[in-house]
């Protein structure tokens, strides 16, 4: 048996990132998700709905904008999800690079 496929999506507290979120819990992935420091609590809830559907899933709160606290969202999604798959960014406005060149460079040391 495979291990299950692993997701990070961004901008998760609320809306499309949320629903995002659930849809690939449903879809059979384990899901990091991510928004703001300030939506905490609700990217708790988040949390509990995927693990309600049978799903792993942890809160890797922090802004995209900031490469420190990006490199910290994958670390923490790949040491206690065991991995990184997909990464769906949710947010109406432009997103930072950052995000896109962190993932870049962890799958590049991992060799994928």
């Amino acid at each position: 048996m495979s291990a299950p496929r692993v997701a990070l999506v961004t901008g998760a507290a609320q809306g499309i990132g949320e629903s995002i979120a659930l849809r690939l819990a449903d879809d059979g992935l384990d899901v990091a998700v991510n928004d703001i420091p300030s939506k905490s609590d609700q990217l708790a809830s988040v949390v509990k709905a995927i693990e309600a559907k049978g799903r792993r899933a942890v809160a890797v709160p922090g802004d995209v904008s900031s490469e420190t606290d990006t490199i910290t969202m994958v670390d923490k999604t790949v040491e206690i999800l065991g991995g990184l798959d997909v990464v769906r960014t949710s947010r109406l406005f432009r997103t930072s690079q950052c995000l896109h060149e962190c993932c870049d460079r962890w799958l590049q040391m991992r060799g994928s």
